[in-house]
């Protein structure tokens, strides 16, 4: 269990996690059966390119909890984005 902050974007299509912040947490990972392309907000791919993997992790948040997915990529100084599937 660890506490983190994260970025609340609602035009995220999806939930992710940096790379550092998943290596922090000692959790496991999944592979994708097909890697997904990432474009940032500016149209560009991403520096780190496309995304293989995927991790479970358990969100509490107001005293609820949910089991969300988060996508492993490169998020310059953001630890964790939560996006629509958190909404």
């Amino acid at each position: 269990m660890a506490e983190q902050t994260a970025l609340l974007d609602s035009g995220a299509t999806e939930n992710f996690i940096s790379f550092r912040t998943w290596k922090e947490l000692g959790i496991g990972r999944q592979e994708l059966n097909e890697p997904i392309m990432v474009h940032n907000v500016d149209g560009t791919e991403k520096k780190r390119g496309k995304i293989t993997h995927y991790c479970w992790l358990r969100v509490l948040y107001n005293g609820r909890q949910k089991i969300q997915k988060f996508f492993l990529t490169s998020l310059g100084k953001d630890r964790m984005i939560l996006g629509y599937p958190f909404l």
